[in-house]
């Protein structure tokens, strides 16, 4: 027996009639006949009385196989509904966090061509620093988030995705009139005793920046802190202190006051989207997209 059996005995049910239900379903009388007897040979329960010719009974066994034919079918219904609307994105929540990077990498054009794509999916996107998102995705208030690996590394490979997106390059921000200006890249060793104003702790550039220092065994001058890449240009700007920066983040604020320079050895970071592997299918079809387009706008 199959869901096929179950829709014709349904239909007999509610039309009564057997040359009205062979219209319906598209059968033959004799077609429909053969049908409904091989459903009572399986269920070893006569489901409909046929003696009297001019009307069709059905039987005690036939109405609670009805019963449970109807519950079978409207369930089966609501299941196809279901994974229908998930397929085509027609309903549900994506939530998205992301530190400051989004206009830097072109992903918030991007983010909106998908909502454009499925306008019925309510999609809400929060841009805060690094340690607040990490701390939201934890605590799955966030599906799905944007960092730098330096922020990701935390996670667990077995338990989260992490989806390389875009490569970018720590560098050193000073002014152009600090005497370091002139050097084409610039060493641990350079900056030793140079001081520093410096994004704060889960920023993604202070984790690179200590190790940068670290590795060569020298403690990092750092005399303020801040989360504001604004307010560390001010500081910066006609004074000899020094910032680090991603390429990316940096680009936006660049002026003829400041200048750029790689360190010696080079030091880089991706931008990754990050999801938990146990996903839904929205998650999976936003991953899949944004990969997708960058991978396209590489090419």
């Amino acid at each position: 027996m199959n869901f096929e059996d179950l829709k014709i005995f349904v239909a007999l049910y509610e039309l009564k009639s057997f040359s009205k239900a062979a219209v319906v379903l598209h059968l033959s009388q004799s077609a429909l006949s053969k049908r409904i007897q091989h459903i009572e040979a399986i269920l070893g329960s006569k489901l409909v009385d046929t003696s009297n010719h001019r009307r069709m009974l059905v039987t005690e066994a036939g109405e609670r196989f009805f019963f449970h034919a109807s519950k079978i079918l409207h369930q089966v219904e609501l299941m196809n509904t279901d994974l229908n609307s998930l397929k085509s994105l027609s309903n549900g929540v994506l939530t998205i966090g992301a530190v400051p990077i989004l206009g830097q990498f072109g992903i918030s054009r991007l983010i909106n061509d998908f909502a454009a794509q499925f306008p019925k999916l309510a999609l809400h996107v929060v841009e805060q620093e690094g340690i607040s998102i990490l701390k939201q995705l934890l605590t799955g208030d966030l599906d799905m988030a944007l960092l730098r690996d330096t922020q990701a590394e935390v996670l667990s490979t077995r338990e989260y995705v992490k989806l390389d997106l875009a490569k970018d390059e720590l560098q050193v921000i000073l002014a152009k009139t600090n005497p370091l200006a002139k050097r084409p890249s610039l060493s641990a060793n350079d900056l030793a005793a140079i001081t520093i104003v410096s994004l704060l702790s889960g920023s993604g550039v202070f984790e690179p920046m200590q190790a940068f220092f670290a590795d060569r065994h020298i403690a990092p001058k750092i005399i303020f802190s801040s989360p504001h890449i604004e307010t560390l240009l001010g500081m910066v700007e006609g004074s000899r202190h020094v910032t680090f920066l991603f390429r990316q983040s940096y680009q936006p604020f660049a002026n003829s006051n400041f200048v750029a320079k790689s360190l010696t050895p080079n030091i880089c970071s991706h931008l990754q989207l990050v999801y938990r592997r146990t996903s839904n299918p929205a998650i999976l079809k936003f991953a899949d997209y944004l990969s997708q387009q960058v991978i396209a706008e590489k090419g």
